[in-house]
Parts: structure tokens; C-alpha cells; sequence
């Protein structure tokens, strides 16, 4: 399959999932698409299709989202660091940071590229702001467990009210 075809495979997949409200298969074929950018040496729109993954990762809306609402059962609840499955994958991690190494991004132009496109994006539901989603990724890479805890903490507060 040529390359602009696969692309417009994704999309059209993608496009299906959004309608459907399946948004954990959205964020997976969003890493799919990464992937591909990455393999074809675009790391620059990888980075920013890597962020959208860690943003969906990071949502409160999973696959099913609107059938749940339907009939009542409510959004994934946000639970402290260390006890949640709202995170982003390690592998995601290691792969934002591939392709920063092959840009020669410093850190803090890889966070204002990743902030600018994580800015753009919007969810049903979304714990976290796009500055610390942007400062989760780079506390997962650190292995920062305390800055993690305060973050979730925060956010918890915040979306119960």
C-alpha cells in the first residue's frame, strides 16, 4: 500500500472510531500513525502525533465513551499516581525522546512543540491541563514519582471539585 494511502487509511479508520466514541482505538491508530511518520523519518510530526497519543492517554475518555454516557455509567475516575491506569506508556516516553535526539531538540523547545500541538486538541473529558500533560511526559522520563503525585493530586481536586 503507498504511503498516501496507508495516510488515508488512518484517517478514515480514526474518523470511525471518533464517530463511534471509541476513543482508546482513536488513540491507538493516532500511535499507529506516529509510528509510520517515524519510520519515515518525520520525527518533527511524530513528536506532535506522540503528544495527541499522550493526550488521549491521559483523557478520561475510553472506548464506548458515549454508549457509557447513555446509559449512565460515569467517566473513568481519576485516582492517585501509583494506583491509576490513566498514564502514558513508557514506550511512548522512549519515543518522543528518539525522535528529539535525531532533531537535536533541547528540552525545552521538545516541550513547546509538544505544547502547541497539545493545545490544539479536545476532549469530552480531560483531567489534566496541556502544560502538565506536557510536564507528565517529562516526569515519566525522569522517573520524577514525586512531581507525578503532586500533579495527579492537583488534578484530582480540581475534576472533583
Amino acid at each position: 500500500m503507498g504511503n498516501d494511502k496507508q495516510w488515508g487509511e488512518f484517517n478514515r479508520i480514526g474518523l470511525e472510531y471518533l464517530k463511534s466514541g471509541s476513543f482508546g482505538l482513536y488513540r491507538n491508530i493516532r500511535f499507529d500513525m506516529a509510528m509510520f511518520l517515524k519510520r519515515e523519518g518525520r520525527y518533527s510530526a511524530a513528536i506532535s502525533m506522540f503528544s495527541e497519543v499522550c493526550y488521549w492517554d491521559l483523557s478520561g475518555c475510553d472506548n464506548n465513551y458515549y454508549e457509557a454516557l447513555s446509559i449512565g455509567v460515569p467517566v473513568r475516575t481519576l485516582v492517585p499516581y501509583g494506583e491509576t491506569g490513566i498514564t502514558v506508556a513508557p514506550g511512548i516516553v522512549r519515543e518522543i525522546g528518539i525522535c528529539q535526539r535525531k532533531l537535536k531538540l533541547s528540552d525545552e523547545e521538545l516541550q513547546e512543540k509538544m505544547l502547541t500541538h497539545i493545545k490544539k486538541l479536545s476532549a469530552h473529558v480531560q483531567y489534566f491541563t496541556p502544560e502538565e500533560i506536557v510536564d507528565i511526559i517529562f516526569w515519566e522520563r525522569d522517573s520524577n514519582s514525586g512531581e507525578l503525585r503532586s500533579v495527579y493530586e492537583a488534578a484530582i481536586l480540581r475534576y472533583n471539585g
